[in-house]
């Protein structure tokens, strides 16, 4: 997931592009957090969250793999991918929100509207939830049977995913976002 930038100089311009491309995203942020009914509802499909690491002034922050190291977390880095393996493997595409705009645009709508929604689960409440929502279907859903059924994962690999959902939710600074793509279109 996410990009290598082969590079860790950047000039005058990048950093006014990519301050611009930030007001925007904080923008769109701001209007999808005034609309009304924001983060009802059942979700429809997912979408990867991309996050920028900036300083003080909104420049980036060279700091992407300090962050990934004191994150890192090989039971959750392993359920990442073990469900990508297992929603592709049911025809679906957990990443579907960033090709919404250009599965729409190939199906031939004129009217492409397009917006996004987000989950954030950051306080101790919200993280016992999904943490111990995800900790059970790790051991104790169709995800669990269907991927020791399908040779993908081992009870005890299950396990210690499960181990690393209750480890995340019992974290001070545990946080988990997720992204909705959303569309609407007509012809």
């Amino acid at each position: 997931m996410g990009l290598d930038i082969p590079r860790d100089r950047f000039e005058e311009e990048d950093f006014a592009r990519f301050g611009e491309k930030l007001k925007l995203d904080l923008k769109a942020l701001a209007l999808l957090l005034e609309r009304p009914g924001f983060g009802l509802g059942p979700p429809s499909i997912g979408s990867e969250l991309e996050l920028n690491l900036v300083d003080a002034d909104g420049r980036p922050a060279l700091i992407n793999q300090e962050v990934l190291e004191l994150a890192a977390d090989e039971r959750l880095t392993r359920w990442l991918a073990l469900y990508h393996e297992i929603a592709r493997s049911n025809g679906g595409e957990p990443d579907a929100g960033r090709y919404l705009l250009s599965w729409a645009q190939r199906a031939g709508f004129t009217r492409i509207d397009a917006s996004a929604s987000a989950w954030c689960f950051a306080t101790p409440e919200e993280r016992a939830w999904w943490g111990g929502l995800w900790a059970e279907r790790m051991t104790s859903s169709e995800i669990a049977t269907q991927a020791i059924r399908d040779g993908r994962a081992l009870p005890e690999e299950l396990a210690a995913m499960e181990d690393g959902w209750r480890a995340w939710a019992s974290a001070e600074d545990g946080w988990f976002a997720v992204l909705h793509g959303e569309i609407i279109c007509t012809r």
